[in-house]
């Protein structure tokens, strides 16, 4: 994980560095809330396993890989301008 960012309308987000992208998705697992960012996360394929539950999800599509999590993490885009990174939210 690169960084964890507090954002007091969409809640915490988490920013992983996975081979050459930046991804940003939610870092509550919509299974119970834990902390993802504080789940294993495989650099090789991009996998977190949230740490309470053990549900997988692919960091950069958002993708539940595996349950108990019936949904999908919220994605948000990244663009990296003059070595600055910067997550774009929804209007």
């Amino acid at each position: 994980m690169v960084d964890r960012i507090e954002d007091p309308v969409r809640g915490p987000l988490a920013v992983y560095h996975i081979g050459g992208d930046i991804c940003a998705v939610q870092d509550t697992c919509p299974h119970a809330g834990a902390r993802l960012s504080r789940g294993h996360i495989d650099v090789d394929d991009g996998v977190v396993t949230c740490p309470e539950h053990g549900s997988r999800f692919d960091v950069c599509s958002g993708e539940r890989v595996r349950g108990p999590s019936d949904a999908a993490l919220k994605t948000y885009r990244v663009v990296i301008e003059e070595g600055q990174v910067y997550v774009q939210f929804d209007k």
